[in-house]
């Protein structure tokens, strides 16, 4: 076929396409997996595309390979694949009804999805081009869509049909001729209308859990400085009682050596030294949030007969959200002690460490070697409100996310260890 220059100005918009892609993309997902990885796949779009397009396209054949190609761009991305699919459906319907709005307003109708696809003249790709970069800004405006919180499935299996079968619709209203003016505008309104209301609700639903899980932690949170300060006062209080007490302690122990008692007297010093040991404090970093969690944990993990060995240095000029460390620690300390409670030999460890802008967390526990899956992820066996722990287990992964950071779990048949690596 001919190289024309309608097909040079097709290459330049395609490249501000893929651009706009680019921005799209960004309102949905944090983090790329790979950022070398993300920009071979967004050339492999623009490659897909422009080839498709000059040498083999029909609008089918243009639909199919779009969707396509808008797929392996999400696999760039840290986030679930049921978002990927619906992103890449809502990214493919905006183009889309951008493309329907501009062929409606230059009067195209009778179109044959299985011709060639054309979009008009060179005005067209541009006024396309622009109108998309309009729409973009609009939906910007929410701000819970980049959200990798839990999403009800029956909701994410609405957020791809409806998109898909308004577009169905539109297409087979293009395809049809000699339709008024009013059913075009009537009809073009409500597939604007229905693909801009399901990315409300997506936001809005997002936006629910995320406020839910901020209300979780800021109970548990509550819960930890409360347990702090009753660990806090109980320590003070044995100070106090130990200080009333040393006299008389001291004044029964001389009375034993001025006797020559010695095996008494060790034996007494023995059965004191318990009582003046104060209950002990895992965690003093500095930072309220940190210290609470973990010494209210440690100390329920004591009172479940579990052993307990700590190493924790943390400097208290984080610039993490406290938030986030809570969510991490307090989740992974609950399904420590869950699983090390169950084990004939119960313990656990936990280290944690900072170097040059580095947080290493590492916790190890035993536990009886049974694990439940959900899929591919460990699920929780709490029986107590598990929609609250399903929420936790899933914010670990999303905090350590925020972070550029890494997870890694790893096990035997008697122990089993998380390595998290955050970037301050």
């Amino acid at each position: 076929m001919t190289f024309t220059l309608y097909n040079l100005v097709f290459l330049f918009i395609n490249a501000f396409d893929t651009y706009l892609m680019y921005l799209f993309m960004r309102l949905f997902f944090n983090n790329f997996i790979n950022k070398k990885l993300s920009i071979s796949l967004y050339v492999l779009h623009y490659t897909i595309t422009g080839v498709v397009y000059i040498f083999f396209s029909s609008i089918i054949v243009n639909m199919i390979s779009s969707l396509i190609a808008t797929f392996l761009i999400t696999l760039g991305y840290n986030s679930k694949f049921s978002k990927k699919i619906v992103v890449t459906v809502l990214n493919y319907v905006t183009v889309n009804i951008c493309e329907i709005i501009v062929g409606a307003i230059v009067g195209l109708s009778g179109v044959d999805i299985f011709e060639r696809t054309y979009y008009g003249d060179s005005f067209c790709l541009i006024a396309v081009a622009v109108l998309e970069f309009f729409v973009i800004r609009i939906i910007g405006k929410f701000k819970n869509l980049n959200s990798n919180l839990p999403i009800p499935r029956t909701f994410l299996v609405i957020a791809v049909l409806i998109p898909c079968i308004s577009l169905i619709f539109e297409i087979l209203l293009f395809m049809l001729e000699n339709i008024s003016d009013l059913i075009y505008v009537l009809s073009l309104i409500c597939v604007v209308s229905l693909n801009f209301l399901v990315i409300y609700l997506y936001d809005s639903i997002s936006k629910l859990f995320n406020e839910r899980i901020e209300t979780e932690i800021a109970k548990q949170e509550t819960e930890y400085y409360h347990k702090q300060a009753e660990l806090i006062q109980e320590n003070s209080q044995e100070v106090k009682q130990l200080r009333h007490d040393m006299k008389n302690y001291t004044i029964a122990l001389s009375e034993l050596i001025k006797n020559n008692e010695n095996e008494k007297a060790l034996e007494y010093i023995s059965s004191v030294s318990g009582i003046l040991e104060p209950a002990k404090i895992y965690c003093n970093t500095g930072i309220l949030s940190v210290d609470s969690i973990v010494n209210y944990k440690f100390t329920r993990a004591l009172d479940l007969g579990i052993s307990v060995d700590s190493e924790i240095t943390i400097p208290n000029n984080l610039k993490l959200n406290p938030n986030d460390l809570v969510a991490i620690l307090g989740n992974l300390l609950d399904n420590a002690i869950e699983a090390s409670s169950k084990a004939k030999n119960k313990y656990i460890k936990f280290r944690t460490s900072y170097d040059r802008g580095t947080v290493l967390i590492v916790l190890t526990n035993s536990y009886n070697g049974e694990l439940n899956f959900e899929g591919k992820s460990y699920k929780t066996t709490k029986e107590d409100n598990k929609a609250i722990h399903g929420i936790g287990l899933k914010s670990i992964k999303s905090a350590v996310e925020k972070y550029n950071g890494a997870m890694k779990v790893t096990h035997t048949d008697t122990e089993f260890s998380v390595r998290i690596l955050l970037f301050n």
